[in-house]
């Protein structure tokens, strides 16, 4: 049986809220804001902010009976826009807004939890449009806008997203991380998920975070901000998988 979309709203974003609060190396937690454009207030509003978005997603996949719309992107876009109502602060939730469009997409899709929706993200991404192209330009060109970085997005000729992703050159560890990841089955997802499966049961799912962070970070090129977003999805995909499961 399919997640509901309210409760696709609902996991986004209690995983959105969640990600941030424990004690994790090199991000802003409870105790420690990193930046005063990065507090934890600031990660709070946003992954509220976006909630309604993805629930938009949830139910167009739902209408076209649970088949890949032809346009997801726009979603990511709307998302992106909508995380910086009522803050003020830089872009601090690009990387998750990207991952849950192919997840939930995926996860709605098939009609999987878990490992096997991780699975199938690719085949989403392959599956995409040239006006999921557009989309998704803007959606980069809007996140770069709000960058701290001076960079520009690319808008390539492309029939999809996932040719984008094969084709746009790779500067920053970031990109490079992200785009391999991407391209090749997101194995560094698939093991925070693993651990936080094994682990959140006996010790909490806000342990379990820290605990797959610690062991993803390395993987990652020990660059925060990347293993933080696969966290996240981490923490979407447990809480969807284990409704009954007690958080704290």
């Amino acid at each position: 049986m399919r997640i509901k979309s309210e409760h696709v709203l609902r996991n986004v974003c209690m995983a959105s809220v969640l990600e941030p609060i424990p004690e994790k190396v090199g991000c802003t937690t409870r105790k420690i804001d990193l930046k005063p454009s990065t507090k934890l207030e600031h990660f709070i509003i946003a992954g509220i902010n976006i909630g309604w978005d993805f629930y938009k997603l949830a139910e167009r996949i739902r209408k076209n009976d649970y088949k890949q719309p032809k346009i997801i992107y726009d979603i990511s876009y709307k998302a992106q826009n909508n995380s910086f109502n009522n803050r003020t602060g830089r872009k601090i939730n690009f990387g998750i807004i990207e991952l849950f469009v192919l997840i939930i997409t995926s996860q709605l899709v098939y009609g999987y939890n878990g490992k096997e929706t991780i699975d199938k993200a690719t085949d989403v991404l392959k599956n995409t449009t040239k006006l999921d192209v557009k989309w998704h330009y803007r959606f980069r060109k809007l996140a770069k806008s709000k960058s701290s970085f001076d960079e520009t997005a690319l808008n390539l000729n492309v029939d999809n997203v996932y040719e984008y992703f094969l084709t746009v050159p790779k500067d920053r560890d970031n990109d490079i991380i992200f785009h391999n990841q991407i391209l090749n089955g997101l194995p560094i997802l698939k093991k925070a998920y693993k651990i936080m499966v094994k682990v959140a049961p006996t010790n909490n799912l806000l342990n379990a975070s820290v605990y797959a962070y610690d062991s993803i970070l390395k993987e990652c090129k020990n660059i925060p901000g990347v293993a933080a977003d696969y966290i996240c999805m981490a923490m979407y995909l447990v809480i969807c998988g284990s409704p009954e499961l007690k958080i704290i």
